[in-house]
């Protein structure tokens, strides 16, 4: 596997790995990043900062969570915690 590869590396993702979450306030790069894993095949959801994130977690309890640290209201770090 190539590490740099996102199709080898999607391919040794567990199947039921379905839903990510993209959170980043830069509605630019929460696009692009939204749009890049959605081509890899997954269920992607974004959020525009840490607090619209705790909503959607609750909801939509994603596998991963790609964040953004800097953010207003709540940066990724306290997201993460």
């Amino acid at each position: 596997m190539n590490e740099y590869d996102p199709v080898s590396i999607a391919a040794d993702v567990p199947a039921q790995a379905e839903r990510i979450l993209i959170v980043d306030d830069d509605p630019s790069m929460r696009t692009a990043l939204m749009e890049s894993v959605r081509r890899l095949g997954y269920d992607v959801q974004g959020a525009i900062d840490g607090v619209d994130a705790v909503e959607r977690v609750g909801r939509s309890k994603p596998w991963l969570v790609v964040t953004d640290l800097k953010m207003p209201r709540l940066g990724g770090l306290d997201l993460i915690k």
